[in-house]
């Protein structure tokens, strides 16, 4: 009786299917007749989507793609070199009595110089690294910071706040919900809260600094 009932299934889900393929069939020619009366360029073709090749080729046509994006979008980060201008600290924000609360400015130094890094604004990065020097981070500190989170140079709490700088700073953002997890061991939600508004202000501030500096050399050099 089941396999009675299974052949009938199966019988009608292969009508269905050739079904559907001879409508798609036949909807396509008749778009085709109705596109020539009208026009006579021929339809240009769709082209190939990854999704549609084999498995091998498909496979390493979406890992390349996917390893050029990530090129293009987190580029590796090296630290600043040394330039001819000497760098001054940045200057205080006003909003900074409202934002470095219940969290030590040590800290939010730290996590405006990994954010200013991780979005390629070297010259705001290089304000902040005087700041951070202001604070009392060693210069190992801040050469492991500028390339990355994970390094033994900084103690559990702080790797775990430079990696969520990271996941804050990146385009698009990618925050991984393990690091929020422990975070939350260690800091109280109004503390994370001060910890995100600072790395999300120090985004917009690297980034419209960065915009309207790129704005001032085109300028002069159209000029």
């Amino acid at each position: 009786m089941k396999q009675d009932i299974a052949g009938k299934a199966s019988l009608a889900i292969n009508k269905a299917s050739d079904w559907s393929k001879r409508t798609v069939a036949r909807s396509k020619n008749w778009f085709e007749v109705q596109r020539s009366k009208y026009s006579e360029r021929p339809l240009s073709k769709k082209p190939a989507r990854l999704e549609d090749e084999e498995a091998a080729p498909g496979a390493f046509k979406r890992f390349w793609y996917a390893f050029i994006m990530a090129k293009r979008f987190y580029p590796s980060t090296q630290t600043p070199p040394p330039t001819a201008a000497i760098a001054t600290p940045a200057a205080a924000d006003v909003l900074d009595t409202i934002l470095c609360r219940s969290v030590s400015a040590r800290i939010h130094a730290l996590l405006r110089f990994r954010a200013a890094i991780r979005i390629g604004a070297a010259g705001v990065a290089e304000q902040h690294a005087l700041v951070c020097q202001r604070e009392g981070w060693d210069d190992e500190q801040m050469n492991a910071a500028a390339v990355g989170y994970d390094t033994p140079a900084f103690s559990d709490n702080e790797r775990l706040l430079l990696r969520y700088a990271d996941d804050l700073s990146r385009t698009p953002m990618d925050i991984d919900i393990s690091v929020v997890r422990q975070l939350r061991q260690h800091f109280s939600e109004d503390q994370l809260l001060e910890i995100a508004a600072s790395i999300c202000q120090e985004n917009f501030k690297a980034r419209f600094a960065t915009a309207i500096l790129n704005s001032q050399s085109r300028a002069q050099s159209a000029a």
